[in-house]
């Protein structure tokens, strides 16, 4: 981007006596990484800025400035316009973002939600009023984009006294960080991370301290999908130009801890200002600004990163939540948590329109994920990426099945495996091995960082039967296992709000061993349900029957270990409402 001219939303000020004055303690290196401009459907002859991807890398929102059709006019005004992807990689023309957006003179979204539907743009807005700075969210509804809303961030109308003002938020949805100066009229920002409380509101920013924090500048942040790789730009001394581009990460679970900012040189940073930068949940490109072999003016660009400057890898798990009984999709809060142990790490959103949804999680954990609506039982999911490692080098096996219909894309990262169509199960785990059964028919398998897992609520009626997938027992075991608790936690908060409703807990078994020995060790685990909803949660017993049907009611074939996976199982039944 040009020093001579200072774009609004770049919102720095560029001191060319200090750039110049300025020590380089990092080489130039042209040749590394090659940059790719995005082309004409993204880039015009007026300045494009401030790209934000959508982690799915689907979607590019960008400003576009001085345009003489802008409702400012050319002069210093800015507005939102988007691309999406076609199916053949390359970028739809651009469009203007459609009202509620660009009704102020300076436009730009700072952040979008894994699943698309949230965007967090610029400036405090109140029922459609521009109040000031600040940030705002919109939600993608059946009928649009909403009116933007502001975010109540406790402190921050008090504690920024500065010029300037970016945010990025963080894909679980519980973490804002902010770049803004506690000084009054000072060009010169900090970052801080503000959390999502349970009123909806967001606490007081806190200082991501020393380890990121200098005096000098600190702005435009951006957090990577794995929640602890930040990228940030900075005007400390030993850069390339105004502006450098640096990466650092969070040490442990705090926001105080990070490694020592690295410069991550050319060709992201250049001899002028390099502020916005952007990317998708893969981590493999940067979208940034630059005006070399541009098309007039700043245009989108990308770069392939080199391995050290990458987040760790993360997988992207997508699909609908439906109605099981009528198969309609539903507009539903999607939760997901650490096993074992729980806690809520993360929040989404299904489409009020379709129920799609996604979620981003980093390798090396357990998983389980919910979705919830009113009216409805909570029906949980889990995934295990505890097998994969950060170092990109683990392959997919596919075990007792023969598919069809498989494509396999190009990828040379070789991990990760996902899965569509009618399958059971995406089991990644087992001795660094991950593993996928995969036996159902018009099966689609290919090298990537997604897997599709579609959630069925079910309605709040009388005799029907809900699978506890997140119940877990040690092999030939009937105590239950610690990673357990959340998912029957969550059964005795159902009891607890319906007090009328009483349940059967039905233990099933695969045909592996006797019939007698099954038998005995479904009664066993369905007791040890049991007794933890009534010893530990305090419900009454009378309220829960429990029976143990051994192998007797099969789901699947037990010839297969898919079949056999699918036959063990805990339900519970809803036998008086």
């Amino acid at each position: 981007m040009k020093s001579s001219k200072i774009f609004p939303i770049l919102l720095l000020f560029l001191s060319a006596t200090f750039v110049w004055g300025q020590k380089r303690s990092v080489s130039i290196d042209p040749k590394s990484y090659e940059i790719e401009n995005l082309g004409d459907s993204v880039n015009s002859t007026y300045d494009e800025l401030g790209p934000v991807m959508t982690p799915d890398g689907q979607t590019l929102y960008f400003a576009i400035d001085g345009r003489q059709d802008n409702l400012f006019g050319a002069d210093e005004s800015q507005e939102i316009w988007f691309c999406t992807k076609r199916p053949d990689g390359k970028w739809s023309k651009a469009k203007r973002m459609p009202l509620p957006f660009n009704l102020e003179q300076f436009n730009s979204v700072e952040s979008v939600t894994p699943d698309g539907g949230t965007l967090i743009i610029r400036g405090a807005f109140k029922n459609g009023k521009y109040k000031g700075p600040g940030f705002s969210a919109s939600n993608r509804t059946a009928n649009g984009w909403s009116v933007p809303q502001q975010l109540e961030i406790e402190g921050f109308q008090e504690m920024n006294k500065g010029v300037f003002t970016n945010a990025v938020l963080a894909n679980n949805g519980k973490f804002l960080i902010l770049a803004f100066s506690e000084v009054k009229n000072s060009e010169a920002s900090d970052l801080y991370v503000s959390t999502l409380k349970e009123d909806g509101k967001w606490s007081r920013p806190q200082s991501l301290g020393a380890d990121i924090n200098t005096n000098v500048s600190e702005d435009t942040p951006f957090l990577a999908a794995d929640g602890k790789t930040l990228y940030f730009s900075s005007d400390r001394p030993g850069g390339l130009g105004a502006h450098d581009i640096y990466i650092a990460r969070r040490e442990g679970d705090g926001w105080q801890k990070w490694s020592k900012p690295v410069n991550m040189g050319s060709p992201i940073n250049t001899e002028e200002a390099d502020t916005y930068y952007t990317m998708d949940a893969t981590g493999e490109y940067a979208y940034l600004v630059a005006d070399k072999n541009s098309k007039g003016g700043s245009d989108v660009v990308r770069v392939k990163l080199k391995e050290e400057f990458r987040p760790d890898p993360v997988v992207l798990v997508s699909g609908k939540v439906f109605n099981s009984k009528t198969r309609q999709p539903l507009d539903a809060m999607i939760s997901y948590e650490v096993l074992p142990g729980g806690g809520e790490l993360g929040v989404a959103r299904s489409n009020a329109t379709t129920g799609e949804y996604k979620i981003v999680l980093p390798y090396g954990k357990r998983y389980g994920f919910r979705a919830k609506a009113p009216g409805f039982i909570s029906v949980s999911d889990n995934i295990d990426l505890s097998g994969l490692k950060a170092d990109a080098s683990q392959t997919a096996s596919l075990m007792d099945t023969t598919l069809r219909n498989v494509s396999v894309l190009e990828n040379k990262e070789q991990f990760v495996v996902a899965a569509t169509g009618n399958t059971n199960d995406a089991v990644l785990n087992s001795d660094d091995t991950p593993l996928l059964p995969a036996t159902s028919k018009d099966t689609t398998v290919s090298v990537g960082k997604i897997i599709s897992r579609d959630l069925y609520l079910v309605p709040i009626e009388k005799n029907v039967v809900v699978r506890l997938n997140n119940v877990f027992f040690d092999f030939d075991k009937i105590q239950l296992n610690d990673a357990s608790y959340p998912e029957l936690d969550r059964v005795a908060e159902f009891m607890v709000e319906n007090p009328a409703i009483t349940i059967e807990i039905a233990g099933h078994t695969d045909a592996m061993g006797t019939d007698e020995y099954n038998l005995k060790l479904s009664e066993g685990r369905v007791t040890s349900v049991k007794d933890y909803l009534t010893s530990r949660k305090g419900l009454d017993p009378s309220r829960i029957v429990v029976h143990g049907y051994g192998e007797s009611v099969p789901l699947a074939d037990n010839e297969t270990e898919e079949g056999r996976a699918q036959n063990r199982r805990v339900e519970f039944k809803i036998i008086k409402n």
